[in-house]
């Protein structure tokens, strides 16, 4: 058991992800252990372990979360962690209870009848709101669940003041419950020539030209059927090359982006990679890449955006969300609009202006440090220092 508080005064912080990025889990972990909060991560096999700080518990209730596992069996490895998730809830009613932003259903009424079940036997309850609906998901009903959902935590964290606003004046959400912690990263991305002919040679990846690189889950929303179709309408579209690396859940979308390369003429500019890119590889991957692409159509905040500064990488990113208030003058681009035009002139100003002229420098080291997770954290621990429901 971890009755008592942590090393920074504050309860201890149990952490669930229910398979939210296995990145942010870690990091995220890392970051409150190093500012002294005692953390006990609820992992599965996905989780990256052995990044853990040594005072990280870790306890794999999920175990296995591979696709290929029958429905019977997911049914029973769903039940079995829940059980073991409610006992820790109640012989642990002074610990916080964090969900990283996903519960461990998918459905609106199976996330609303969970959200009440998790207030129901959990006495601090944390959530992350990444977004206010998951995305390309919106609805009425869904909209109406999650009014509700977002009442029934004890703390909504989020990472930017555009959704905190959003939650309290749209959402009507009590302004006392909602926290504000900005996106961090874990540490710098290093990689050098070696790491990144590995990761090109193992994942396949071109490099004939310089490369500008859509990375993560590919899905519609991330937009990149807009950047190839931005390519096409491009002046650059024969020097540089377009690499799309990441998981394809919806294979309808994948066939939509293949279907644009060809009708577009652009199979010497654009490879599509549908495979996960192992953590230890990220480095090599981001390496490659002179330009990071973030032609979203909707979102909050990206950690990919996060990701890239890591990797000290200049962005190409859309003007939605809060990314705007996080790119570096002189070495990111922002798009005039989410359109495939508005993509293409800035990919040109890119290319023959940014890249050639201008060489920006990679942003100082302060700017890094700046957002490292050991320093965003820090107003959760005075949030969770004072935390804590009357009896």
């Amino acid at each position: 058991m971890t009755q008592g508080l942590s090393l920074a005064g504050c309860p201890p912080v149990y952490l669930l992800s229910n398979g939210f990025q296995p990145e942010y889990e870690i990091a995220f972990a890392n970051g409150l252990s190093d500012i002294g909060v005692r953390v006990i991560l609820i992992s599965s096999d996905n989780t990256l372990v052995q990044r853990a700080r040594p005072a990280i518990e870790i306890h794999n209730l999920r175990g296995s979360q591979s696709e290929g596992r029958s429905k019977i069996e997911k049914a029973k490895n769903l039940l079995n962690y829940w059980r073991k998730v409610i006992r820790l809830m109640r012989s642990e009613p002074k610990a916080i209870f964090h969900f990283n932003g996903l519960f461990s259903t998918r459905g609106p009424w199976a996330n609303f009848l969970e959200a009440l079940a998790i207030r129901f036997f959990c006495r601090q309850w944390w959530l992350t709101v990444h977004n206010l609906v998951p995305h390309d998901t919106n609805s009425d009903l869904r909209q109406r669940l999650n009014r509700n959902i977002y009442r029934l935590p004890d703390v909504l964290m989020v990472h930017t003041q555009k959704m905190m606003a959003e939650l309290k004046y749209d959402w009507g959400l009590n302004g006392k419950k909602l926290l504000h912690v900005e996106h961090g990263i874990e540490m710098p991305l290093e990689a050098n020539a070696d790491t990144a002919k590995h990761a090109a040679e193992k994942y396949a990846i071109q490099v004939d030209k310089p490369i500008v690189l859509c990375f993560g889950n590919i899905a519609p929303y991330k937009g990149a059927d807009l950047m190839i179709q931005a390519l096409a309408l491009s002046r650059c579209a024969s020097n540089i090359r377009l690499v799309v690396i990441g998981r394809a859940r919806d294979s309808n979308f994948l066939s939509l982006l293949h279907a644009l390369v060809r009708e577009q003429h652009l199979e010497n500019s654009v490879q599509i990679l549908d495979r996960y890119v192992d953590d230890g590889d990220l480095p090599g991957v981001l390496h490659l890449a002179e330009l990071i692409a973030l032609p979203y159509r909707h979102i909050d905040q990206s950690g990919v955006l996060f990701t890239a500064k890591a990797a000290k990488r200049p962005v190409l990113a859309t003007p939605v969300g809060s990314i705007s208030e996080y790119l570096e003058m002189d070495f990111d681009l922002l798009a005039p609009a989410v359109t495939a035009v508005a993509l293409a002139e800035s990919l040109n100003q890119w290319y023959y202006h940014r890249r050639n002229e201008l060489q920006p420098k990679a942003p100082e080291a302060e700017s890094l440090d700046r957002h490292l997770w050991k320093n965003t954290l820090k107003p959760y621990l005075q949030q969770a220092a004072t935390s804590g429901r009357p009896a």
